[in-house]
């Protein structure tokens, strides 16, 4: 283990997303075990902190991804997250060249280098060639364990009320394939025998577009919510989707997991690691709107009612917490 007078410093970032959550969770894992830490979220305060204890002493371990990955430069210890990897086909040339980079320039002087799932460990070390020294998966966000038992017993004599709730949680973009979900959804409306609410949970700048093209009433789109409203929103559903495909890991998968839903998943992706193969609905072709639409009717249609829904002490923030600890194990053992 680590010595007691161990300071993790976790880096970034400010903006809300799935890095801050997992941060997050990481902090209140540091707090349950009153480990000393600091959590700086702007490069201000990283530059301040650096600034007001150089040189840094080596008890101090930085834990960055990309946006933050430059600061363990100045750290004698220091982990660097590949919490995914850059799609060519969403990005330029020039910009998909500089995430390679950034990625390859701050992983070499990083003392460990992890990934979140095997896959984006798989990609970068096979397909781009950076060093990957473990692969950790990411810990459930804060609140989310304590959610999910409270309403696992909710529906537990199913739902006979002849509604469908299916969720979507992410950004409202359409390199997120949400436009094929929406068109699914409305094909599997004109010879369902029951009435299908999706839930559109997120924010993005197509998210005014998508709503004047999919006005449908039973199309709800929440815009950006907090977490309350968001596992509310998980509590009430029967199944959750997300079709990005090779999702590096899929943080929303995991949440949905937490649930007990069914989850309609592209077939490659992180969500495979660990949503169970009872309720994964996979979809090979993600451009196959007919195909889209079997697997949610499938996926609504199959609900498993459970009073308590198991979690997996892989993801609990105590255990992830304890894998980056066991990381530089080795490097302390005899100091």
């Amino acid at each position: 283990m680590l010595p007691d007078d161990c300071v993790f410093v976790v880096l970034g970032p400010e903006a809300k997303g799935g890095v801050q959550e997992v941060n997050d969770a990481l902090v209140a894992a540091l707090k349950a075990q009153n480990r000393p830490f600091f959590y700086l979220q702007t490069h201000g305060a990283v530059r301040k902190f650096i600034r007001n204890n150089w040189p840094l002493s080596r008890q101090y371990v930085s834990i960055a991804s990309l946006n933050f990955g430059v600061y363990n430069f100045f750290f004698q210890k220091s982990v660097f997250v590949l919490h995914g990897y850059p799609y060519r086909r969403h990005l330029s040339f020039f910009k998909y060249w500089v995430n390679v980079l950034g990625h390859a320039l701050f992983g070499a002087f990083s003392n460990k280098v992890v990934a979140v799932s095997n896959l984006t460990k798989y990609v970068w070390e096979n397909h781009i060639g950076l060093r990957v020294d473990s692969v950790i998966y990411n810990p459930y966000p804060v609140g989310v364990e304590d959610a999910s038992r409270t309403v696992a017993s909710f529906k537990i004599n199913g739902d006979n009320s002849g509604i469908r709730n299916l969720v979507y949680v992410g950004r409202v973009v359409a390199s997120k394939n949400l436009g094929q979900m929406l068109h699914a959804v409305d094909q599997l409306r004109q010879s369902s025998s029951y009435r299908i609410n999706f839930h559109i949970v997120g924010t993005g700048k197509e998210l005014a577009s998508f709503q004047a093209r999919f006005n449908h009433p039973d199309n709800i789109f929440y815009g950006f919510v907090d977490t309350e409203k968001k596992y509310k929103v998980f509590a009430g559903a029967d199944a959750f989707i997300s079709l990005n495909e090779g999702e590096p890991f899929g943080l929303t998968s995991l949440e949905a997991a937490s649930f007990g839903l069914n989850c309609i998943l592209a077939t490659h992706g992180g969500h495979n690691e660990f949503v169970k193969r009872d309720r994964i609905f996979l979809v090979n072709d993600i451009k196959n709107i007919s195909q889209i639409s079997r697997q949610i009717e499938a996926a609504l249609c199959n609900r498993k009612y459970e009073s308590a829904v198991q979690h997996p002490s892989t993801h609990e923030p105590v255990h992830v917490l304890s894998r980056y600890i066991s990381l530089f194990h080795e490097d302390f053992v005899g100091n």
